[in-house]
């Protein structure tokens, strides 16, 4: 199937020029904008340690790109929704998470299942599921 049209606020998102520009930036939270994040999150890899994501599905290009975040330390995850193989391989390469948030997920979500992968977990919030 053809690639959904890009979002008209996530045209003019260019993660690129946010990770240049803002070389101290920490914390990222981006809602919708799928295409723009399977594309360009790499960019923060080195340096992210909060990424918070919602109202997206995650493919597997964009979960290539989360699991290149090796400095992660909390993850947030609100109306995420995730193939039907799941996040599988995410916790192996997310090795430095502490916090995890998962809201308001579909009913039998496979997102769920990043609770039993990330070994270095010290705090989960479950909010609406």
């Amino acid at each position: 199937p053809p690639a959904p049209p890009p979002e008209p606020l996530c045209e003019r998102l260019d993660l690129l020029a946010i990770a240049q520009q803002l070389p101290n930036l920490r914390e990222l939270r981006v809602s919708g904008c799928a295409l723009e994040l399977s594309a360009d999150l790499g960019a923060f890899a080195s340096k992210l340690e909060r990424l918070e994501l919602a109202d997206v599905t995650i493919d597997a290009p964009l979960l290539a790109r989360i699991a290149q975040l090796h400095q992660l330390k909390s993850l947030a995850f609100t109306r995420v929704r995730a193939p039907a193989e799941g996040l599988i391989g995410l916790g192996s390469n997310l090795k430095e998470v502490e916090r995890l948030e998962l809201r308001e997920l579909e009913t039998d979500s496979l997102v769920g299942d990043l609770l039993g992968d990330l070994h270095a977990l010290q705090e989960a919030r479950l909010e609406g599921m």
